[in-house]
């Protein structure tokens, strides 16, 4: 009787590399096992995109870069953080088609993850309006999450977006500074509540992404019962000891729906704080919702959302 052949590298990012519709459970193990040799095979996937965003776009059924963006976060892996930033610099629109959701429910924890303890380029990322700012959004989430897992200060977090609020009358809309509010939220903002007002009072934060009462009601928690909420946060969302439930519950696997509901929250915003947004983060959700209706014979991209 033929002994079973192991599986090689190859077989992995063959296996990964189009969408099938079946989650890849068993080269998901077996990446796991080779880690030292699949990570630049992984990173090459994301230097194909930076030198060709275009064509890589019109291999529609392509799904090894969502295995490796995740797999990459996984791993910890700082040597892919400049692709990765490199990646969701590109422009707006090749980002969003290649990514959707991905942008908002998983960027901020692969940029934390893979930071190695250094928040320069996230923070190039986040000031950059070239940018979608929702990418930019996720990398201010990403060193908010970064205070929680004891990687950055938060003094050193929070007096970078509230420089970023100085900077209000460049942005293009309220999206950005509204969603990089909400991560100070989350990071206890009482020396900077006077700018926050101000804020509101202006109309720079969306009043439907989070409302100043959100904000008074944090206060009156106080800053312990704040920072241990965002702690909690992080390690819901952003853990992912195992890589399985993080990736196997979503949408378009055909895997049970119970481990999509086991994940947690989609966005800090869903984070029991305060109630869900309305029409700015919400229409970015509507847009993907239906790009994945169009393609879900080909490539869908996201978790289930209600």
């Amino acid at each position: 009787m033929n002994e079973p052949q192991p599986v090689s590298i190859d077989d992995i990012m063959a296996a990964f590399r189009i969408f099938d519709g079946t989650y890849q459970r068993d080269m998901v193990d077996a990446a796991l096992q080779r880690r030292e040799e699949i990570v630049p095979r992984l990173i090459a996937i994301l230097e194909e995109i930076i030198a060709d965003p275009e064509g890589f776009l019109e291999q529609e059924d392509r799904f090894d870069h969502i295995y490796a963006l995740m797999l990459l976060g996984h791993f910890k892996a700082a040597a892919a953080h400049a692709a990765i930033v490199q990646v969701f610099s590109l422009e707006p629109k090749i980002v969003d088609d290649l990514f959707g959701d991905h942008i908002t429910e998983s960027l901020a924890g692969v940029l934390m993850r893979t930071c190695g303890d250094d928040l320069r380029q996230m923070r190039i990322m986040a000031l950059d309006r070239s940018i979608d700012p929702y990418c930019r959004s996720a990398a201010v989430q990403a060193m908010g999450f970064a205070v929680a897992a004891g990687i950055a200060a938060r003094e050193e977090v929070t007096a970078f977006i509230a420089e970023l609020f100085g900077q209000a009358s460049e942005e293009a809309d309220t999206t950005f500074l509204s969603l990089a509010a909400v991560t100070l939220l989350h990071l206890y903002p009482d020396e900077h509540m006077a700018l926050i007002r101000k804020a509101f009072e202006e109309e720079i934060i969306d009043h439907s992404v989070v409302s100043l009462g959100s904000f008074e009601r944090v206060l009156a928690e106080g800053r312990e019962a704040a920072l241990a909420r965002s702690n909690d946060t992080w390690r819901r969302r952003y853990d992912w000891q195992d890589i399985h439930a993080a990736m196997s519950g979503w949408a378009c696997f055909s895997e049970s729906d119970d481990l999509a509901a086991a994940a947690g929250p989609q966005d800090l915003i869903d984070s029991g704080l305060y109630g869900r947004p309305q029409p700015k983060v919400a229409k970015k959700n509507d847009q993907a919702r239906q790009k994945s209706r169009r393609k879900q014979a080909k490539v869908s991209k996201r978790k289930n959302r209600k």
